[in-house]
Formats: structure tokens, sequence, C-alpha cells
């Protein structure tokens, strides 16, 4: 007797979606505790941003809004207490 294959679905349910922007967002949040850490001028603080940035894309191709925490200036150095200023921790 055959089986029948599970359908997948073209796109991410409401919930799904607002799910996935929480946790990339607590994602986003780790990663800035680690470029505290780190040399701006660092192959590891440009990798690093270079993930957050793809997450920063990853919400607005999914979900069509700009993330919350884009306007950060990534580029730039940053300490604990800039990211408390933010309300990140």
């Amino acid at each position: 007797m055959m089986t029948k294959r599970h359908k997948r679905k073209p796109e991410l349910t409401s919930s799904q979606i607002d799910d996935l922007v929480a946790r990339t967002t607590d994602l986003h949040n780790d990663l800035l505790l680690l470029l505290c850490e780190l040399k701006s001028q660092s192959e590891h603080y440009n990798a690093v941003v270079d993930l957050s940035d793809a997450l920063g894309r990853t919400i607005r191709k999914v979900s069509g809004d700009e993330p919350e925490w884009m306007d950060v200036a990534l580029h730039q150095p940053l300490t604990p207490t800039a990211i408390q200023a933010r309300g990140f921790w």
C-alpha cells in the first residue's frame, strides 16, 4: 500500500512567522554580547556582524517588516552600556 507524501506549504503561518521573528531577535541579542568582547577590526567581529545582517534579511523576507534592532549601528563598536541603553538586556 502506498503512503501519501506530506505536502509542504509554500509559506509559514502567521504564528510561525511571529515565533521565527522572536527567536531570531533573541539570537541577535545574544550576538550583541559577543560583539562587545571583540575588536571591531577583527575577522570574528565582522563574521558575527554578517550573521546579524543575514538574520535581519531573513526577518524582512519572511515577515515583510523591518527588524526593530536593525537601526542599531553594528558596524561601530558596541559597549555593554550602549546595549543596555537600547533595551537589549
